[in-house]
């Protein structure tokens, strides 16, 4: 008589049981695949939303680590929108502070600092008299 544990007739392994060994394997990975990629869907999403700054309101740590600026760009920015008021738009920057030119101001718009002009001081509406 053979021994009932060498035998498979009509039982499965078990590493065939429930799905097998392989297909658990499997489903683990593609669960582990999928929580990955929402982590970094979410990083990155988050990450593009804190790095849009205003030119205009920005500090200087926050222009220093913006990509294309180091201390001293930074630090001219700023003493020029101190002495001079805010920039009106991207021309009027590379006009006003030495050093910035196109390929700066590209790395800067990609690194998320925007311009947005300054606002126009509101007038009084004309009385109906």
């Amino acid at each position: 008589m053979m021994n009932s544990r060498f035998s498979f007739a009509g039982r499965r392994p078990s590493s065939q049981a429930k799905g097998g060994f392989a297909r658990r394997l499997l489903l683990g990975s593609l669960k582990m695949l999928k929580r990955m990629l929402m982590i970094s869907v979410t990083s990155l999403a988050v990450w593009h939303g804190a790095s849009a700054v205003d030119l205009n309101a920005a500090s200087l740590a926050e222009l220093e680590s913006a990509r294309g600026l180091g201390p001293s760009k930074a630090a001219l920015i700023l003493k020029e929108r101190e002495a001079k008021g805010p920039f009106r738009s991207w021309d009027d920057l590379h006009a006003r502070v030495p050093g910035i030119g196109e390929k700066t101001m590209e790395q800067m718009r990609a690194s998320g600092l925007t311009l947005a002009p300054p606002a126009e001081p509101s007038r009084p509406a004309p009385s109906a008299s």
